[in-house]
């Protein structure tokens, strides 16, 4: 099986993309009980009906999903309500630093232990994480509604987005992006918010759970 790494290096080598930063987030959702999921900037010259047509056929794979990065992490959350063993790629396709920049600073800043360059990698982060902060809140908040029966999983679902959203208040990204890692940092940097975060991650009924979760995203608006 052809793998993402070796793909993106054939796309670089053959000059099909200027670079690629692949950030793989598999130690991230493990900590959460989640399956693997990466997320790529891929940086080209120019944009038209044939290069897209022809990068989308290579970009077919038995064992991937390739998505548009603009779709991370709902089409994530699809695949993994319907049962599908498939890994998700999501792929954010820019031709000037500028483009996408908000993202690329986040995976950039909070995800760089894990990142893989391919191609002439000479990409500066120009944009601002904390721009994302709003955009993992309704995230969450449509994916809870989207998602209302099933049950089983939107524990999981709410801390994944918890983590996301914390990881966009921190100053300084903790050694490890792993669930533990992010809350003793945000316990650290923010301690009284110890007992809602305590609360949220002790708490087993679900529901109860997700109330002290928008509760906690509504305080960090008003007191930060």
């Amino acid at each position: 099986m052809k793998q993402v790494a070796e793909l993106f290096q054939s796309l670089t080598d053959s000059q099909q993309v200027r670079c690629v930063r692949r950030y793989n987030l598999r130690k991230f959702c493990r900590s959460l009980n989640l399956p693997a999921v990466g997320v790529s900037f891929l940086y080209v010259d120019d944009l038209n009906w044939d290069y897209l047509h022809g990068l989308n056929r290579q970009l077919t794979h038995d064992k991937i999903w390739f998505r548009g990065g603009e779709y991370f992490p709902r089409s994530y959350w699809d695949n993994y309500f319907l049962g599908h063993d498939r890994r998700t790629e999501y792929i954010f396709l820019a031709t000037s630093p500028r483009h996408h920049a908000n993202e690329a600073a986040f995976f950039d800043r909070y995800f760089s232990g894990s990142l893989r360059s391919f191609g002439r990698d000479t990409v500066p982060s120009t944009g601002d994480s904390k721009a994302l902060r709003p955009f993992f809140k309704n995230a969450l908040i449509q994916d809870l509604i989207h998602f209302a029966h099933e049950k089983s999983g939107l524990a999981s679902l709410g801390d994944f987005y918890m983590c996301l959203y914390f990881l966009t208040h921190l100053n300084q990204a903790p050694q490890n992006t792993v669930k533990d890692e992010i809350c003793a940092s945000i316990l650290g940097q923010f301690p009284h918010f110890r007992s809602d975060v305590t609360r949220i991650n002790t708490t087993l009924d679900t529901l109860e759970r997700l109330n002290d979760l928008l509760w906690v995203f509504h305080k960090f608006e008003d007191q930060i």
